[in-house]
């Protein structure tokens, strides 16, 4: 509670202060990185339960990877690849691609200490059903760990962004949409990791 009382108005002033001073410095890439940072922590404190469009979530999620390619010196490559635009103006639990993203990034990629390739397909399936399949190129996951990674025991790690974990993605999809949404993860060990979220065409 007394986290929560730091004014967000406060510290999004500074980062634009510290965001202008790069600027006029020349310093490439920190105004960038501030302004990914500042939009995410507007977002977040808005809260993660809310419905937005695919759009306004892949924006989302293009800031967090703004963040993290500054970090890893650019050796993280996202491919986007949507089926059609109408896709773009359905809806999605805000905050449901960004920890699936940092999940591949931190336990698949980063381990493996290769050139990490991410790609996230979205297309509409059967039923009125919408799949987004985000694939990486890293260490893979046992089955055992797959079926932690979807059970509520699942923990966050202290670097995470959000303390959204992706069994908390899986429950949030289900208790929003129902029983029939949600993950399913397929992986080769040190080949690959799919994941596939299920969601309505809405």
């Amino acid at each position: 509670m007394l986290q929560s009382q730091i004014n967000p108005h406060f510290l999004y002033n500074t980062l634009n202060s510290i965001k202008w001073m790069a600027t006029i410095q020349n310093v490439s890439g920190i105004p960038e990185m501030i302004t990914s940072l500042a939009r995410l922590l507007r977002n977040i404190a808005k809260g993660t339960s809310e419905l937005i469009t695919i759009k306004e979530e892949l924006d989302l999620l293009n800031d967090y990877i703004t963040i993290q390619q500054y970090r890893y010196g650019g050796t993280i490559t996202v491919n986007y690849n949507v089926m059609s635009d109408d896709l773009y103006e359905c809806n999605i639990i805000k905050f449901t691609l960004q920890p699936i993203v940092e999940n591949a990034i931190f336990h698949g990629i980063e381990p493996k200490s290769v050139e990490g390739i991410i790609d996230i397909n979205i297309k509409k399936l059967k039923h009125n059903k919408i799949g987004i399949e985000v694939i990486d190129n890293g260490i893979g996951i046992s089955e055992d760990k797959i079926e932690k990674l979807l059970s509520s025991k699942e923990t966050t790690s202290k670097g995470s962004f959000n303390n959204i974990g992706i069994s908390n993605v899986n429950e949030r999809i289900k208790l929003t949409f129902g029983d029939e949404y949600g993950l399913n993860i397929k992986s080769k060990l040190n080949e690959y990791t799919s994941i596939i979220i299920t969601i309505p065409y809405e």
